[in-house]
């Protein structure tokens, strides 16, 4: 009776999906009941035996399928079958007749996404979970490297999303989750950073060189094209010498400061020389990228000279009408000359043009505006907080139990903030940034340190003085929360300020400027924390 009822079945259901059987099959659902019964068995028991999946009707609500869209996510979003089946709770031969018979019972595509979905999914964006799967639930974030897919099912139903709400829309995309799947992460882990001639290149070993081989045919790109969307400038197998190892083999021509002194006949002027000549520089050009001056043996000579012809170019930087401001930028072929050249003499790019008589100045067009209503305090009321902030810090410093300077420090934060009446000192007379409202009617701000106290340990033997200045209020802005994250993100940070006649501005690794709006605690005067430009 097995072998007939087998035979007969395989007839019907030849993928051994037993679909149906009871409404299409009646007397042959009837016959294997009976047989079932008397083995003390239930149909699907048995039919498992034999080698066949049953899909029950009991199961019609979970089973519901949309076979377009299920063909898109396997497609286009490079789900398996037998991942789409684990995620739906039949067989992997069950979603391949569903595909083949087109089966759409119903529709897998919507927006609507419960609060209690979406608390889920930030998390997982925020920790980069793809894939979360248990019994009741399974949630999946997929991406066909332009668009991501959420994908949703329960016991009840399926829900494929590719509309976000604002919030997750921002967060997916702040992650890149919509152009880079769990193994370009992986990826991006196992690159190892080298800098060759200024610009960052991706080395990666055999394993994660195959894994990016494979990426960038999914892509149908090239394996640098896979690379630059990582924020590599291309890729290298290792064999190109790095700029920290040319340094090293720089430093031993080096004879005074930062002067190289190289004959023709040296073990390494080849090396310079063709290296050189591949990044289409003269022997010279290749030694200043490096932050270096080549000398002969007229040490002094060649140093004046090359500082002479500095001045010269830079002349060609000028501002109409002045004879000193300099708008230098930093795409600029001469920025790439000086900056590695100041870096070397341990000084800044604004303090060298100072020593060669210039003053740098950067292009009002490159300021980010943001723009906020303001409203501040009376200026009585302002030199009264300015005199309450002077009195603490001075407190604060005459202050050895940490514990009293912690609580000194938090005064300050208070006092800073009434200071400027709970408003942002970067948000402009225009209010187009949503503002935090408290249950006591006062505005949600923070205090950003103009520099990181984290640098406080870099000082050496005056790292007492440097850690109490900044640990200082002149050290500190007042900010909502949308222009702190600009602080600490917006095109690298903003690590510093300048002032540019009576304005300040910080400004990012970019040279991007973002000005101070309100201001009534910082100096203009020249310190560690404000250039003067």
């Amino acid at each position: 009776m097995e072998t007939y009822i087998t035979n007969k079945l395989l007839k019907l259901y030849p993928t051994r999906v037993v679909e149906k059987l009871s409404s299409l099959h009646t007397s042959l659902y009837q016959l294997i009941g009976a047989f079932a019964h008397e083995n003390s068995k239930t149909i699907k028991e048995f039919l498992e035996e034999l080698g066949f999946t049953y899909i029950t009707g009991q199961r019609g609500v979970r089973s519901n399928f949309d076979a377009i869209t299920a063909r898109l996510l396997i497609d286009e979003y490079g789900i398996s079958q037998s991942e789409l089946a684990k995620w739906q709770g039949i067989s992997r031969q069950a979603i391949n007749s569903k595909l083949s018979n087109n089966t759409t019972g119903t529709e897998w595509i919507t927006n609507e996404l419960l609060l209690e979905e979406q608390a889920v999914i930030r998390d997982m964006i925020e920790n980069k979970l793809f894939t979360i799967h248990n019994e009741d639930l399974t949630i999946a974030i997929r991406t066909n490297y332009k668009r991501a897919a959420i994908i949703i099912v329960n016991e009840n139903e399926t829900k494929v999303i590719f509309d976000f709400p604002e919030l997750i829309n921002r967060l997916i995309k702040t992650q890149r989750l919509d152009i880079f799947s769990e193994i370009d992460l992986k990826i991006k882990a196992g690159i190892k950073p080298v800098t060759i001639m200024g610009n960052t290149f991706a080395y990666a070993d055999t394993v994660i060189r195959n894994k990016i081989r494979s990426q960038s045919r999914k892509r149908g790109v090239s394996e640098e094209e896979y690379c630059k969307l990582h924020g590599y400038t291309g890729i290298t197998d290792g064999r190109s010498i790095t700029d920290e190892e040319i340094e090293e083999i720089i430093k031993l021509y080096v004879v005074e400061k930062n002067y190289v002194h190289l004959l023709h006949n040296d073990e390494h002027y080849y090396r310079f020389t063709n290296r050189a000549h591949r990044a289409n520089m003269s022997l010279d050009k290749f030694f200043e990228f490096f932050g270096y001056i080549k000398v002969d043996s007229r040490l002094n000579t060649s140093y004046e000279s090359k500082i002479e012809e500095y001045k010269q170019e830079i002349r060609r930087y000028l501002i109409e009408g002045s004879e000193k401001k300099v708008l230098l930028k930093s795409d600029s072929g001469l920025y790439r000359r000086l900056y590695p050249f100041a870096k070397r003499r341990g000084i800044t790019l604004e303090e060298l043009l100072q020593d060669l008589g210039f003053e740098r100045v950067f292009s009002i067009e490159s300021n980010v505006t943001f723009f906020n209503s303001y409203e501040t305090n009376s200026i009585n009321f302002k030199d009264i907080i300015l005199a309450e902030l002077e009195n603490i810090q001075g407190n604060m410093e005459r202050e050895s139990s940490a514990s009293e300077k912690i609580k000194r420090n938090k005064q300050l934060v208070r006092k800073l903030k009434e200071l400027y009446s709970h408003r942002c000192q970067l948000c402009g007379k225009e209010n187009a940034i949503p503002q935090i409202q408290k249950e006591d009617g006062t505005y949600y701000v923070e205090v950003h340190h103009i520099k990181a106290l984290s640098t406080a340990g870099l000082s050496g033997s005056n790292e007492h003085v440097f850690d109490d200045r900044l640990d200082h209020y002149s050290n500190a802005v007042v900010v909502c929360p949308f222009h702190h994250k600009v602080l600490h993100y917006h095109d690298g940070g903003f690590e510093r300020i300048v002032q540019q006649e009576s304005d300040l501005f910080f400004i990012s690794k970019k040279e991007t400027l973002l000005k101070i709006e309100i201001n009534f605690h910082l100096s203009g005067k020249k310190n560690d924390i404000i250039t003067i430009s």
